[in-house]
C-alpha cells in the first residue's frame, strides 16, 4: 500500500470516510466484519474516479498486520469500537503505530459516567456496583436480539502505550 499525502483510515462502512473520498482524499476502510466492508464497496463505485482513492481492508483493530506503520495521517474510529472490540488498549496501539507522527487519531468510546443513569433507574444496587466496578454492560437497546457486551470508559482512561 502506497503512502500518500493527506492518508486517512476510516473504521467500518465510515460515512466519514465517504466524505473525506468525495473531497479527495485516499481513503482506507477498516472493519473486521467483511459484510460491513461490503456495505463500502458500492459507495466507493458511486463515486467514480474519486472512489478508486478507497482502500478495503478486512482485520480487527486490535491487530492490523496488513496495514503498514506510520502511514495515516488521519485515523477516525466512530460509533465507539474502543467499546466494542476485545481490547481496547491494543486497538490504541495499533491506531498509534499506523498513524504518522504528528498525525491525527480520532476515536470514540462509551462514556461509563453516561450509563450510570440506566443502572440507577433499574434500582438494582447489585447491577450498578457490578457495573461501576468492570464498566461492562450490554449495548443498551430495548430489543435484546440487537444487544451486545460493550466496555464503557471514563475520560483519560484509554491511552495509547506507545
Amino acid at each position: 500500500m502506497p503512502t500518500h499525502v493527506a492518508r486517512t483510515w476510516v473504521a467500518g462502512r465510515g460515512s466519514g470516510g465517504s466524505k473525506l473520498l468525495k473531497s479527495g482524499f485516499a481513503t482506507t476502510f477498516v472493519d473486521h466484519a467483511a459484510a460491513m466492508i461490503e456495505q463500502v464497496r458500492p459507495k466507493l463505485e458511486s463515486l467514480g474516479p474519486k472512489g478508486k482513492k478507497g482502500t478495503l481492508i478486512v482485520a480487527d483493530i486490535v491487530q492490523m498486520a496488513e496495514v503498514p506503520s506510520d502511514i495515516f495521517e488521519l485515523v477516525v474510529a466512530m460509533g465507539d469500537p474502543l467499546s466494542i472490540c476485545t481490547d481496547a488498549r491494543r486497538a490504541v496501539r495499533e491506531m498509534a503505530r499506523i498513524t504518522r507522527p504528528g498525525g491525527i487519531v480520532i476515536a470514540t468510546a462509551d462514556n461509563k459516567l453516561a450509563a450510570i443513569d440506566h443502572y440507577i433507574e433499574r434500582g438494582s444496587l447489585e447491577a450498578l456496583e457490578e457495573f461501576v466496578e468492570n464498566g461492562k454492560t450490554n449495548w443498551l437497546t430495548a430489543d435484546e436480539r440487537e444487544r451486545f457486551e460493550l466496555t464503557t470508559f471514563t475520560p483519560g482512561v484509554v491511552k495509547p502505550v506507545v
